[in-house]
């Protein structure tokens, strides 16, 4: 049973966290300029979403 709790919560910090980067730093392209059309917070958030889901199919099979 605790083993569910924390993977709960880890799944909950994570998607909150991907959350308010997205929220804060939302992903923008580049108007002109050579380079890659992306931010590193767009690959933050997509990290700290897949943990959220990794945490949340743990949760529920544990």
């Amino acid at each position: 049973m605790l083993y569910v709790v924390v993977w709960s919560v880890l799944a909950v910090a994570a998607f909150a966290s991907s959350l308010f980067v997205l929220w804060t730093r939302p992903f923008q392209f580049k108007d002109q300029g050579a380079g890659p059309d992306y931010r590193p917070s767009a690959g933050v958030a997509g990290a700290l979403m897949t943990i959220a889901i990794l945490a949340l199919v743990i949760a529920l099979t544990v």
